[in-house]
């Protein structure tokens, strides 16, 4: 019976005698190691030493077997075919009626499938599926103890918060398969920049963060270094994608804080990195910024806006305003320019540009932008119904970020059938960064309002990079030339030659020339000359309510 239990044991079971020589195996001994009975007879189990172990380890083990007859614990050994693996070994000693050593009892189970569990539930736990990078829970782990190393060392440690720029817009274009890619090779290429002694995490998102350690004590050598790093951070992500044949471009906005000059905690530090971050993207993005003081106001500031832009549309808080836009021969009004306005009952009222990228950031653009298009309709159609006549159109200004969106085109085709208007009497008005900045995503948007009637417009043209053959491959009806041109234009020759060659241009492909910003006659009577279609603002008139336009415009 003994025989048996001992031959047919899962458990692998040897026994040697009080010199360690072996002399009896089990099967288990052979399916695991690949040894045969004959192989390992007469010799000791120094025959499965895999190299893993110092000789304090077998030190141990020996006195744990000489004081209480047993021992127990996790082993790597090794097979016959030179493959290393983790076992649980019990090692049992057998004593004759002297208590002399007769034998030795070892038994051992493989453990690899156990090890290999564990190690994917730790890497569950504590890294990012997506990047294989430390996580949240890691990152705040490791931070800690950079911070009690530095605190023994006197040293500094420098957190980074990274988040990308433009990020949603991939995913919204090329779909959760690009973003996911993206996402990857910005994590190679952040962690390409980086110390073996420093820490790379995803928190989450596009949201990366990076503890630097060991830094030099004083002050100049702390920033010298860290900007080295992050300028190197900055240069790695702004080179172009590859996925699938498109090419993507992304960026990077990142905070920086000091410890111990910013923060003494790991909460605070990384409160205070966002906090930069976020500096870093109001001015202007793909740069970085380190922390100071002011910017803890400025986020509070910012958050308290964020609370109530987000309640503005329930609350009735906003409102367009209309500005008249004038055929430069008949000097008669043609259209106007729906223009977004918020008085916010507990901030007052608020600048324009100033929430309209705040929505941007927070990702409410596309609701705000969806309530604009439909006011416009409603308010055209309630002047037709009024027997205005003589308002073709009304301008709409959109955000990049909503019209990369892939159902912009129906939606706002969607509303002018609910409202009752025609498509062609709804122009959007596109800045000539954001078109840049997108050309090939929102080409097929373009296309599609076009086909669905909708008049395009170029807003701010002149202020960006944009290539004539994209210009015409844009299809847009209009091109506005920035104010910022048309402003001093009676005194500044070269600002006069721009609106001239824009003038000119449009006229060469067939396209309306609007002038915004005309304050004086002696501008209008300019750009009357060199041919400019169209003129938009404070000479003609300023932006005022529905009514107020209706009353002055539409008699």
């Amino acid at each position: 019976l003994a025989k048996t239990v001992f031959e047919n044991n899962l458990t692998c079971l040897v026994i040697t005698d009080a010199e360690q020589r072996i002399l009896n195996i089990n099967s288990a001994f052979t399916r695991v190691t690949g040894y045969v009975e004959e192989e390992v007879t007469g010799k000791t189990l120094a025959i499965l030493k895999s190299g893993k172990h110092d000789k304090t380890f077998y030190q141990t083990m020996w006195e744990s077997l000489g004081e209480q007859d047993r021992w127990e614990g996790e082993i790597w050994n090794k097979r016959k075919n030179g493959e290393l693996y983790p076992q649980w070994m019990s090692i049992a000693v057998v004593r004759d009626k002297l208590g002399n050593v007769k034998n030795y009892v070892a038994s051992f189970d493989d453990i690899s499938d156990r090890k290999a569990a564990e190690k994917h539930i730790n890497q569950l736990a504590y890294y990012d599926a997506l990047t294989d990078l430390p996580n949240r829970s890691l990152f705040y782990d490791r931070l800690e103890q950079a911070i009690l190393q530095a605190g023994r060392e006197k040293t500094k440690i420098a957190v980074l918060f990274l988040d990308l720029d433009q990020f949603k817009e991939v995913n919204d274009t090329f779909g959760h398969e690009a973003g996911d890619a993206l996402l990857k090779v910005v994590a190679k290429r952040i962690f390409s920049c980086l110390r073996a002694s420093d820490t790379l995490a995803r928190l989450g998102g596009d949201e990366f963060v990076v503890i630097l350690r060991e830094l030099d004590g004083k002050e100049n050598h702390v920033i010298n270094a860290v900007q080295k790093i992050v300028t190197h951070i900055l240069d790695k992500i702004r080179v172009a994608y590859d996925y699938q044949g498109n090419i993507l471009h992304s960026g990077a906005s990142i905070g920086v804080v000091i410890y111990p000059d910013n923060a003494l905690t790991s909460h605070q530090l990384i409160q205070q990195a966002d906090t930069a971050m976020y500096e870093a993207k109001n001015a202007g993005r793909n740069t970085y910024c380190f922390f100071s003081q002011e910017m803890t106001e400025s986020i509070i500031k910012r958050n308290k806006l964020s609370r109530a832009l987000r309640l503005a549309v329930e609350a009735n808080e906003l409102t367009l305003f209309y500005q008249p836009l004038i055929d430069t021969h008949t000097q008669k009004i043609v259209g106007a320019e729906a223009l977004l306005r918020w008085h916010s009952v507990e901030l007052g009222t608020i600048p324009t540009v100033e929430f309209i990228v705040l929505a941007e950031e927070i990702g409410l653009i596309g609701e705000i932008g969806t309530w604009v298009i439909e006011q416009a309709c409603l308010q055209y159609k309630q002047w037709q119904k009024e027997g205005s006549v003589n308002l073709g159109y009304i301008a709409v200004n959109v955000s990049i970020h909503q019209l990369i969106s892939a159902d912009f085109a129906s939606k706002a085709l969607e509303i002018c059938q609910e409202i009752g208007i025609l498509t062609e009497h709804i122009e959007f008005e596109i800045t000539e960064g954001g078109l840049a900045q997108y050309p090939d995503s929102i080409m097929e948007v373009l296309h599609q309002l076009r086909t669905l009637g909708f008049k395009l417009a170029i807003d701010d043209f002149g202020t960006d990079y944009s290539s004539l053959a994209r210009l015409k491959a844009f299809n847009v009806d209009l091109l506005k030339i920035d104010r910022s041109f048309v402003y001093n234009m009676t005194e500044d020759e070269d600002d006069a030659a721009i609106v001239r060659a824009i003038t000119n241009l449009g006229a060469s492909l067939g396209l309306t020339t609007l002038a915004e910003g005309v304050e004086t006659q002696a501008q209008f009577e300019l750009l009357k000359s060199y041919g400019c279609t169209r003129c938009q603002g404070y000479y003609f008139g300023r932006p005022i309510s529905a009514e107020q336009f209706a009353e002055r415009w539409l008699v």
